[in-house]
């Protein structure tokens, strides 16, 4: 969390924050199958491999939303994924920077 410029008059600020969201899931496999060889090697040696932005559009997905947030933010959402336990853990990071009430 970044805190900006406050407005106290108009009890609104300036903000630049970061949430995470992780949960455990079944992947699919022809979606482990559309990773590229590289990115299949790292998710074999547990290391994280970033998702395309279209992984919300076909895949559950938690619906995270910061109801204080004005209408000039930004926001910025990743995915990826990691093999932990032999289990295909999700994550969800999310960058918001704007004005919030």
């Amino acid at each position: 969390l970044f805190s900006g410029e406050i407005d106290t008059k108009g009890e609104k600020y300036q903000a630049r924050v970061a949430v995470e969201a992780r949960w455990f899931d079944k992947f699919p496999e022809e979606t482990l199958q559309s990773l590229s060889l590289e990115e299949q090697k790292k998710f074999d040696r547990y290391e994280t491999v970033r998702l395309g932005k279209d992984y919300p559009e076909k895949h559950w997905h938690p619906q995270i939303f910061i109801l204080n947030a004005g209408h000039d933010r930004r926001e910025e959402i990743k995915y990826s994924l990691k093999k932990v336990d032999d289990r295909v853990q999700i994550r969800e990071y999310r960058d918001v920077f704007g004005s919030f009430y």
